[in-house]
């Protein structure tokens, strides 16, 4: 019964295979063949199989036969194989895109995911099923029952690659081959019926007849003409998407993709991948094409062309005195499709004895340097728009392109350009192509236009930008017809337009593109996001200046915090063992998943175009899987030593990604034939070790959980988790951005790194039992944590390493802004000494301008405020008076701010010539003292800076910055934070409620003095706060930290005024019988979501840098008075809940609360405080580590717990 289980296995991984292939082969269609959507269709597709492996696991203790739901899974997968490759061929109308727009590269993102989930979910849940079925069936070694499917799963995988490439595609298409995959299915699901112990019941004839029918389907629609006509329909339908208004004429699926043959009038198109490539007749393009390139190449006699045939070129070539013409076309099945469409010229070419075909993928023919020495080399026909049309854009092709032609020999190519526009992203493009050619070559000719044209020789005066020249080379030439006016050469190349594209592409810091680092195909993708308005670019942008840290910091991070964790809480060897095996079994599998991609790339640029060879590549690495698991992962889990034997792998692992970039160097030296059979050695060698982890973490997980379903979907899961990441990272970013060396090295990293936790766990050195004291969890959640507390700092590791955007502050102005400003009527303007405005009311009759403005950045950039320097626009005339002010920029805390342009507007007319602006005279910003400060010292420079500058007129002496320790609220203040001792060591409540009205009054309603998530996100980006700057600030802020890490979360028990009016506030309540205490799972639920919130505000506001992530606190706006919409509903809800529930803000909702609260696991001091009594605590704490004390020390006399009894009458 068994051999059942392992033929369904089989049938499972051969349809995870070719439904790959099919969605793949769809996805490039709709997606334009961009390799782009290949690491989003791998990483996708794998996240939904971890998925459904995670969400088998709750179905082990419910699931006593899980055979009817493998058939079910069985017959469900072709009908939603079916629904997925229609959504896809529809997927443009889903997402509104017009035919020919490029997808934005995060709705591409989203419509592969979206598109996967339902088969791959599907698949992901089916393993652990047959996993828990086949234990339950031999009651065998649990180890040996998983590691035997997961073997015959990537059998099937082998088996399903090669006869979808050399059987499906090739003979039955996509639809015959669907009804292939449905006859399978149905037979096979016929089969397990066998292994349902009960043969009766509605269910079961159900399946039975449900199998039948399907068996029964499936014969009749491939043996009638219902196959054909539904092929054709949704073949015309898809077409219309892509290309609307043309008439499809035919079409073709070949192993190198899907080519159709389209008409549009008296045009004919062939549509590659859902892209023309090439249409005809163009008479007047082709001769011009022509011309140009033979009058570079001054009379070439061998010609090599890489594609084109159809499009004409090679027949107007050859009306040219040559001896051959040589044409590379990739694919000949689909050049056989193309033929009855054809020219007649072209097929009068065909028959000229000088014309050569070869159908071979065009870096294959390279790099096997047929004896001709070519003098013109074309590379027309190719864009760098993935990574395989990008193999022909970069030196190690256009080094072995020399090698095939003689000393005089012309190279030409273009790519896509904006013949009006070079902004930075085609700059860096098209410049990359640039500096790649004069890398190669000594000489380089450019002719603008949209498509950017480059010829390239190493002849001194081969190459040409000289119309004059290129015209009489051409009348020179002996031809039958000069077809081609000659004159266009000078419209061709506008001298002017040259000098300045090549000084735009010059001047930009571009890239040499090259195998390893295919950079062109990386800034390709940034156009595609640019053209589609995608945002991810500037992610890519930020991700490529950092080189690996973005892919090696959330590893690192997340080692860290597993050491911690499983330094702070109880030993449990088996558990951490399990839990260190899952994070080596993630790393194993993006390892996997990355180094094969690196393989193809490689592959790809030495022995030709990948896709022919896709099947082989994956059926060896599928090969080495099973072999790994079998012969070397099996054989290693049946050791005592587990644990070790997995390290040694991971080991293993590391020096192999070492030597990769090495051997991959190496290929390049040897034949042709050599390098094929050593990247198969290498795809197996990369399976065998993947495989071999597999085994090993079972048994890992297996000795902790004792539950075949739930290691099998535990091991399973993690292993697919860590394909899915590489298949995300790789295809998409690490092998475009940092090229394919470095990537090795950077996986080498991760898989030492992965190895960490589990070597740790198998050597305890240390005992930690004082620090497992810490470690003590106050919430059930503690994976959750765990995990929320890994993205927070790995989020914020990656934010300090991002280069600061260095953003140049406003310094130029519209005339109706400093018209509003200055009064003036006319303005000039001047760029030294800085820039600034001069004013005249009429400039015909004034001799001398009357006001100057200019921005405050300009004189004044060492003046700081809550966060950082204030640009403002500042206008004063030549009396010294202040004619107006307008805020321009800042950092400062939104809600501060929102009022300022109407605060700057009451200083209009004040005189500075004597005295400057202070607050001792003027009302500050409401509720800003720290801002309306910094504002005033901005104002007082900038004027007298421009005074001194344009009218040579000093005003009022200004003093020196200084901090002022004598202030009265200085005194205040400090008298408050030493106060906070005694009360706190007394542990008094009447004590602590009287302290607690003072900082109320104080800190609150009269300084407006607090602490808060804005001053928690200026310290992150570095913005410390400085006495010069507000000296009450510095002080509270340093003291609550100072505090926090010696005594813990006391900040919030004692001198946060928004918790003291809280406080007060469910006093009143509880006087009046309100308190309520809700359920106790619920309350320690909604405890946590203060955590969750502080997690989210940081995350975004690192990620966006948009203040108002922190500030939705409602104590940053109630003591300012600034209550309005949301705000006002928020602090309403805060205040009333208040009366309810003790603290309900702080207790449930305040982020900053949440940050402090970390401070209770580290409180250095805290045995210096008083005793507190757990027993009396109705917030739920009672340990004195627990995370979420308030310190509002109630518990020691007991005197506000629990609920006011009522008095009896």
């Amino acid at each position: 019964m068994h051999r059942i289980l392992y033929l369904v296995l089989i049938v499972y991984g051969a349809f995870s295979q070719v439904t790959q292939a099919l969605l793949i082969r769809e996805n490039l269609v709709v997606f334009y063949g961009n390799e782009v959507s290949l690491g989003a269709f791998f990483g996708s597709w794998l996240l939904w199989v971890a998925v459904g492996s995670v969400l088998a696991i709750p179905l082990r203790a419910r699931l006593t036969n899980p055979i009817p739901w493998l058939r079910a899974i069985l017959l469900l997968l072709p009908f939603i194989l079916l629904l997925q490759i229609v959504i896809t061929r529809f997927s443009r109308y889903f997402f509104d895109i017009s035919a020919t727009q490029f997808i934005p590269l995060g709705d591409l993102f989203l419509a592969v995911t979206l598109i996967n989930l339902p088969s791959a979910l599907t698949i992901g849940l089916a393993f652990p099923l047959a996993c828990h079925a086949l234990y339950a069936t031999l009651h065998h070694d649990p180890v040996k029952d998983i590691s035997s499917l997961y073997i015959f799963d990537a059998m099937g995988a082998l088996a399903g690659g090669f006869a979808f490439t050399f059987i499906l595609i090739e003979w039955a298409g996509v639809w015959n081959s669907w009804g292939i995959i449905l006859i399978v299915m149905a037979v096979t699901g016929l089969l397990l019926g066998r292994l349902e112990p009960v043969k009766s019941g509605i269910g079961f004839r159900s399946r039975n007849i449900f199998a039948a029918a399907t068996l029964l389907f499936a014969l009749l629609y491939l043996f009638s003409p219902l196959q054909d006509y539904f092929s054709r329909y949704m073949e015309e339908a898809r077409f219309a998407t892509l290309q609307p208004g043309m008439t499809l004429l035919d079409s073709a699926e070949t192993r190198y993709g899907h080519v159709a043959v389209a008409q549009l009038g008296q045009q004919t198109s062939i549509v590659n991948d859902g892209r023309i490539g090439a249409s005809f007749p163009i008479p007047e393009e082709i001769q011009k094409q022509a011309a140009y390139y033979t009058a570079q190449a001054n009379s070439p006699q061998r010609i090599l062309l890489f594609g084109g045939l159809a499009g004409g070129l090679p027949a107007e070539l050859l009306r040219y005195p040559v001896e051959r013409v040589t044409v590379v076309e990739q694919d000949r099945l689909a050049f056989e499709k193309l033929r009855p469409y054809l020219m007649a010229s072209i097929h009068e070419t065909l028959r000229d004895p000088r014309l050569e075909i070869v159908f071979e993928d065009g870096r294959r023919f390279a790099n096997r340097q047929p004896a001709v020495d070519y003098d013109l080399v074309l590379v027309v026909s190719h864009d760098p728009s993935s990574a395989h049309e990008n193999r022909f854009f970069t030196t190690d092709f256009y080094t072995s392109l020399k090698d095939m032609m003689s000393n005089a020999g012309v190279i030409c190519t273009e790519v896509s350009s904006a013949s009006n526009y070079l902004g930075s992203t085609v700059r860096s493009y098209s410049g990359s192509l640039l500096a790649t050619l004069n890398h190669a070559f000594d000489h380089v000719a450019i002719m603008p236009g949209d498509l950017h044209t480059y010829c390239a020789s190493d002849q001194s005066g081969q190459v040409s930008e000289d119309p004059s020249l290129l015209e009489h080379r051409y009348l020179a030439t002996p031809l039958d017809e000069h077809r081609f006016p000659a004159a266009s050469f000078y419209s061709m190349l506008p001298q002017d337009r040259i000098a300045f594209v090549r000084h735009q592409l010059q001047h930009e810091s571009a890239e040499i593109n090259t195998d390893a680092r295919p950079v062109t195909y990386y800034y390709n993708m940034l156009l595609w996001g640019k053209f589609s308005s995608s945002r991810f670019v500037e992610w890519l942008e930020k991700l490529r200046q950092m080189g690996a840290l973005p892919y090696v910091i959330p590893l690192v991070v997340l080692v860290l915090l597993s050491l911690l964790r499983f330094s702070l809480q109880p030993a449990v060897t088996a558990r951490f063992q399990r839990q260190s095996a899952s994070l080596i079994l993630v790393v194993l599998g993006m390892i996997a998943m990355a180094a094969q991609l690196t393989l193809l790339y490689s592959y790809q640029a030495h022995v030709g175009f990948v896709f022919s060879r896709i099947a082989l590549l994956n059926s060896l690495f599928m090969a080495g899987l099973a072999l790994g698991a079998g012969i070397i992962g099996q054989r290693l889990a049946r050791l005592d030593r587990t644990a070790y034997a997995l390290i040694a792998v991971m080991l293993v692992t590391t020096i192999f990604l070492d030597l990769l970039p090495l051997v991959y160097h190496a290929l390049g030296n040897l034949a042709l034939e050599h390098q094929e059979f050593v990247y198969l050695m290498l795809t197996l060698l990369i399976g065998l070790l993947t495989g071999a982890g597999f085994p090993l973490g079972v048994q890992l997980a297996q000795a902790d959980t004792g539950n075949v379903m739930q290691s099998s979907g535990i091991t399973a899961a993690a292993d697919n988790l860590g394909g899915s990441a590489g298949g995300f990272l790789t295809g998409a970013l690490l092998v475009p951005v940092l090229g394919v060396d470095m990537t090795c090295y950077t996986l080498a990293l991760m898989a030492f790194l992965g190895m960490l936790p589990l070597l740790y766990t198998s050597t305890p050195l240390v005992n930690f039992g004082k620090l497992r004291l810490r470690g003590y969890q106050a919430f059930p959640y503690s994976t959750l944590s765990w995990l929320i507390l890994w993205i927070v700092a790995s989020v914020f590791l990656i934010k300090l390493m991002v280069p600061a955007e260095v953003r140049e502050p406003t310094m130029k102005f519209d005339q109706t802004t400093l018209g509003e400003v200055s009064q003036s009527g006319q303005f000039d303007f001047n760029i030294k000494p800085v820039p600034h405005y001069l004013g005249f009311t009429n400039k015909q009759s004034d001799i001398n301008p009357e006001t100057v403005s200019l921005a405050s950045m300009a004189v004044t950039r060492d003046i700081h405020g809550y966060g950082g320097p204030i640009n403002l626009l500042v206008s004063i005339d030549h009396k010294g008076t202040l004619r107006g002010v307008n805020h321009v920029d800042s950092r400062e805390t939104p809600s501060y701010i929102d009022d300022i342009n109407s605060w700057l507007e009451n200083l209009k007319g004040i005189s500075l010539a004597l005295r400057p602006l202070a607050l001792d005279d003027i009302d500050g910003l409401s509720g800003a003292t720290t801002t309306s400060r910094a504002v005033f010292a901005t104002i007082n420079q900038t004027a007298s800076e421009a005074s001194k500058m344009v009218f040579n007129r000093p005003l009022f002496t200004q003093a020196s910055i200084t901090i002022d320790w004598m202030q009265p609220r200085v005194f205040i203040l400090l008298a408050l934070l030493v106060l906070f001792f005694p009360v706190w060591k007394s542990g008094r409540d009447n004590w602590r409620l009287a302290y607690q009205g003072l900082v109320l009054i104080v800190l609150g309603f009269w300084f407006n003095t607090l602490v808060t998530e804005v001053d928690l996100a200026n310290l992150s980006e570095g913005r410390i706060p400085t006495p010069y700057a507000s000296l009450l600030h510095f002080l509270l802020i340093s003291f609550t930290l100072v505090i926090t890490l010696l005594l813990g979360q006391v900040y919030c028990g004692y001198l946060c005024p928004f918790g003291a009016l809280q406080e007060f506030i469910s006093r009143i309540g509880r006087y009046l019988y309100l308190r309520s205490y809700p359920d106790q799972e619920l309350e320690r639920r909604m405890r946590y979501v203060k955590f969750i919130l502080l997690a989210c505000v940081l995350s975004g506001y690192w990620m966006t840098g948009n203040m108002n992530w922190v500030t939705f606190n409602p104590m940053q706006h109630f003591f300012a008075f600034q209550l309005e919409g949301w705000m006002l509903l928020i602090s309403a809800i805060s205040l009333i809940g208040a009366l309810f529930y003790y603290r309900f803000w702080c207790r449930y909702f305040c982020p900053f609360g949440a940050f402090l609260a970390i401070g209770n696991k580290i409180a250095l001091l805290r045995r210096n405080g008083p005793q507190r009594d757990f027993h009396h605590c109705d917030l739920g704490v009672d340990n004195e580590y627990d995370i979420d004390c308030l310190h509002c020390n109630r518990c020691i006399d007991a005197r506000d717990y629990g609920l006011r009894k009522r008095r009896s009458k």
